[in-house]
């Protein structure tokens, strides 16, 4: 998840679901999923909150240069879901 060998900006769209948490570095992960979004290409992610604040989940997101557009809990409290848009390429 941190080295998808896949081109950039490949896809319009990348869904994960309660995976994130799980990786060590999920800081790149996230930059590693906007490298192979679009620009304005959308990411959808839902998970637990075990590993990480949510506030600092978010500047996480912003430093991989996507937008978070919206966020809402998810079933049960400590479940959380992002609807994210890449806005600028970060290397």
């Amino acid at each position: 998840m941190t080295d998808v060998e896949l081109p950039d900006e490949s896809f319009d769209a990348v869904f994960i679901f309660g995976v994130l948490h799980h990786i060590p570095d999920w800081r790149i992960a996230l930059r590693e999923m906007a490298r192979v979004l679009g620009l304005n290409g959308v990411l959808l992610i839902e998970g637990p909150q075990v590993r990480f604040g949510w506030k600092r989940f978010e500047q996480g997101m912003e430093d991989a240069g996507l937008e978070i557009l919206e966020k809402g809990q998810v079933l049960t409290q400590g479940f959380q879901s992002y609807l994210a848009k890449k806005t600028e390429y970060v290397g």
